[in-house]
């Protein structure tokens, strides 16, 4: 048949669309020969402004037959240098947005079919784009056994604070190794403690070396704790200690020892030290909480020494190790100097 005139009118800068078979009119995409919008105002901004609205503003897929085709490719090559983090003072090649502060809301959204196959992952970012196996992280990541990680990196994993950071890397492994870390916090001065499968919990540690800074004294016949001479132990625990006292005493009563510890556990150490200051030396045997022994440093004197040695087992119940110290005879001032020290081990 004959073709139908073409009728129809728009408006300056918008691209024409066949509003009817034979009748044209405004488009969504307007073009001001500087910047481009599609559903938006053009923005000075923006070389290529799209506005979604109710639906998602850009769908790009693509199914090639070769590897290094994305569906979008954004480069930026600018030779300017950024100042910070920010968008505004930072060079980028994609920036995402999540505006208002809603739940859920995130600036960039990547994911993977869950399917078996693997190495792959929702984001990767890498060092180097020539040399991907260098540094890299992935978020979303299943590996080729079909293992699936929040995060996984290759490279140093750095925790950055003002102009420094701390950083963390793995050793050479020849398999991998899980950890599970504890699911409350520890109490002060603990250390995590590996049960050999990698589940860690809270414990006293392996090890304890601890001295005193300064003078103490008492002219009790009761005990009393001996300033840092203590360590904590947990339930079910088998521990050897140490004590090295340097001590004396104004009268000649001496100075006598007692260890308190755990209730349920058992203990057996013994004390030596100076009857005199040339010799001969005693010894008593420890096993009950809070029992003295005999006396030590019988003499008048400021350079008497005990030495006390032992291990310890608890079962059920955790606690404290503590030495204490007395005088034989009461109003006599017995004294534990500066710089004993005492070491305890896990064994």
């Amino acid at each position: 048949g004959t073709p139908g005139s073409v009728t129809g009118s728009g408006t300056a800068n918008y691209h024409a669309r066949w509003t009817a078979s034979t009748t044209l009119g405004n488009g969504m995409i307007q073009d001001n020969n500087s910047t481009v919008s599609i559903n938006a105002t053009p923005n000075s901004s923006y070389r290529l402004a799209v506005t979604g609205s109710s639906l998602s503003a850009i769908l790009a897929e693509n199914a090639p037959t070769s590897i290094g085709k994305p569906a979008i490719y954004a480069s930026n090559q600018s030779n300017t240098s950024g100042s910070n983090y920010t968008e505004a003072n930072s060079a980028n090649s994609v920036y995402g947005l999540a505006l208002n502060g809603g739940s859920y809301h995130f600036g960039v959204f990547g994911t993977r079919s869950d399917d078996p196959f693997g190495p792959s992952a929702g984001v990767i970012g890498t060092c180097d784009y020539t040399l991907g196996t260098t540094s890299w992280g992935a978020l979303g990541y299943q590996n080729s056994s079909q293992t699936e990680f929040g995060g996984f990196f290759n490279g140093k994993l750095a925790l950055k604070s003002g102009n420094f950071y701390t950083s963390f890397s793995s050793g050479t492994q020849a398999a991998n190794i899980l950890y599970t870390l504890p699911t409350a916090q520890g109490a002060a001065n603990s250390t995590l403690v590996n049960d050999g499968a990698g589940v860690l919990s809270w414990g006293a540690g392996s090890g304890v070396n601890t001295f005193t800074s300064s003078n103490q004294t008492t002219t009790s016949t009761s005990g009393t704790n001996v300033t840092n001479l203590s360590f904590s132990i947990p339930a079910n625990e088998t521990w050897s200690f140490e004590f090295n006292i340097q001590n004396g005493c104004d009268g000649t009563g001496g100075v006598k020892w007692d260890i308190t510890f755990p209730a349920g556990a058992t203990m057996r150490a013994v004390a030596v030290g100076m009857l005199t200051p040339t010799g001969p030396t005693a010894s008593d045997v420890m096993t009950t909480s809070g029992t003295q022994t005999t006396g030590f440093n019988t003499f008048v004197t400021t350079n008497g020494w005990t030495r006390i040695t032992g291990s310890i087992t608890t079962v059920g119940t955790s606690g404290t190790v503590r030495l204490q110290f007395a005088s034989v005879t009461g109003g006599e001032t017995s004294t534990v100097y500066d710089h004993s020290y005492m070491t305890a081990r896990k064994n």
